[in-house]
């Protein structure tokens, strides 16, 4: 049987865990495209915060390591491909829409 590198309480999904990966992709949907200062925010926490981050992460039953890898991973092949910019200039322009 599969051994989990997580304590056994953190490994079992429960409706805490639930709630914090629902965090957690609310965070990432708004990086990608929420507003300017929200993407902002959302970007200092996901790639940067070393104190909530991981306590988030953990909650969620994720590995904080393993997570910010694979969202740096994101960043650049996004970067490498100029369509952050693009999907965050989108994203903007939408929802000045939705507010008019």
């Amino acid at each position: 049987m599969f051994a989990s590198p997580l304590p056994h309480d953190v490994a079992e999904e429960t409706p805490e865990n639930r709630l914090w990966k629902a965090v957690i992709a609310k965070t990432v949907q708004e990086w990608l495209s929420g507003p300017l200062r929200r993407q902002r925010a959302a970007e200092e926490f996901l790639l940067r915060d070393e104190e909530d981050f991981p306590l988030v992460c953990l909650s969620a039953g994720m590995d904080p390591h393993r997570l910010r890898t694979k969202l740096l991973q994101l960043q650049k092949s996004i970067d490498s491909k100029g369509q952050l910019d693009r999907v965050r200039l989108f994203a903007s322009r939408c929802s000045g829409l939705r507010r008019s």
